[in-house]
């Protein structure tokens, strides 16, 4: 990671609900930042399992160079979710472009 870049690491049910929780994070930052900052803040993320017979370090890099990247690719301010086998046609949009 390096830059403005951050790492979250938290248990979920399901791929689904994990997508669910992070996009609401990104939508209530985004919106936070334009009520109480007068400024819109976007977050692109890379979301991706982190399986038991990998190293954590595999899903980081999953997360960060498949992800995040192609989130920012993309029009940036959107989730991306990565399953192990690579990129997968679950990108989230920004619900505010």
């Amino acid at each position: 990671l390096h830059g403005d870049e951050m790492q979250l690491l938290f248990r979920a049910p399901d791929d689904q609900t994990a997508i669910s929780i992070v996009e609401r994070h990104r939508r209530n930052i985004e919106q936070l930042s334009e009520e109480q900052m007068g400024c819109r803040i976007t977050l692109s993320y890379g979301l991706t399992p982190w399986y038991d017979d990998e190293p954590i370090t595999t899903a980081e890099e999953r997360a960060d160079k498949v992800g995040t990247y192609a989130s920012k690719a993309a029009g940036r301010n959107r989730v991306t979710f990565v399953p192990r086998g690579g990129l997968e046609s679950r990108m989230l949009p920004s619900t505010h472009q």
